[in-house]
């Protein structure tokens, strides 16, 4: 999921706010606890995003429910997402200021995906050799996928490393396809 414009700009404000305040972390697990409620319960999601209702009408309930729970400057940005009828964007802001709360903290999240549980061992090299190449904390994020016969796929960022054994075939595939002047092909 990439940031949208809007999203990055609301993502940009909080984050600014939260840094100025020596907030970035926590404001961080607020809005990540936030978006988890919400994935987690539909009346809630459908409750807020409603274009039935007027956003004043919701503002009331979700500063009541969220008190003593979030900090002032979370629960006063989600009622700001909801009166400018912005909450159905919470996932591409939270994701936008996860990034800039990971640039600022000088880590990077890399996704590794695998046919099988990637093993410790396997997931420290992962972290030795990223945090030495990229100088930076490396957090890995391992996901099973079972439509790898076997190999990794790697993301950092924008980037993708395909090492799965299918990714291979196809390259070879289209190496073999190049040689024999089918390049246009296939």
């Amino acid at each position: 999921m990439s940031v949208n414009p809007v999203a990055r700009v609301y993502a940009e404000a909080l984050f600014g706010i939260a840094r100025d305040r020596s907030r970035v972390e926590e404001i961080l697990q607020e809005l990540e606890g936030f978006l988890e409620i919400v994935r987690d319960n539909r009346e809630i999601e459908l409750f807020l995003s409603s274009p039935v209702l007027d956003p004043s009408e919701k503002i009331t309930p979700l500063t009541k429910a969220m008190e003593g729970r979030f900090t002032e400057s979370v629960i006063d940005f989600l009622c700001l997402l909801v009166q400018k009828r912005r909450i159905e964007d919470l996932p591409r802001i939270v994701e936008g200021y996860r990034s800039l709360a990971d640039e600022h903290a000088g880590r990077s999240r890399i996704s590794v995906r695998t046919a099988t549980p990637l093993p410790d061992s396997l997931r420290k090299e992962f972290d030795d050799a990223l945090r030495s190449a990229l100088e930076r904390t490396i957090l890995v994020e391992a996901e099973i996928d079972p439509t790898l016969t076997g190999g990794a796929v790697v993301s950092i960022g924008d980037t993708v490393y395909d090492g799965s054994i299918r990714g291979r075939l196809n390259r070879f595939r289209k190496q073999i396809m190049r040689s024999a002047g089918y390049e246009n092909k296939g």
